[in-house]
């Protein structure tokens, strides 16, 4: 289910965010933060982390070869591969975010990975009942 953006902002300042946050775990609640000028930071610190994460692992994989453990070479470089796209798609989100900073615009709305976990807690707040659909196109949080 795919809730339409403004709902989703509407609903995550309503009560949403709260609860989802207090759902997860310490290390999840870092993906929720209100604070755009904070999740930039996170973003470029994970980005980073992300990228030079995959470095080792290809640099690791190249010493395997030499090792004699030719069968984890592929492993390696798969993970690596993921931790670069994973580390690109972060920095995306970042460079995003920097935008709507600098060009003065609403940065819930061009946080790509802001709006992903957005629609996560919408649907997990559905599912457990804390919201329900109350018109056509509108949509009401139900404190149980």
């Amino acid at each position: 289910m795919k809730f339409p953006e403004q709902d989703v902002i509407s609903l995550w300042y309503q009560g949403i965010g709260a609860l989802f946050r207090d759902s997860r775990g310490s290390g999840g609640r870092l993906g929720t933060h209100d604070s755009p000028k904070t999740r930039l930071f996170i973003y470029c610190v994970a980005g980073g982390l992300l990228g030079f994460m995959a470095a080792l692992l290809a640099v690791f994989g190249w010493g395997v070869i030499g090792g004699g453990l030719v069968w984890l070479f592929p492993v390696c470089l798969l993970v690596a591969l993921g931790a670069v796209f994973a580390s690109i798609r972060v920095l995306r989100s970042a460079g995003s975010l920097n935008q709507a900073f600098k060009n003065g615009q609403d940065t819930d709305l061009n946080d790509p990975l802001r709006m992903a976990v957005m629609q996560k807690a919408c649907r997990w707040a559905y599912k457990k009942g804390y919201i329900q659909r109350e018109l056509a196109t509108r949509w009401k949080i139900i404190m149980k």
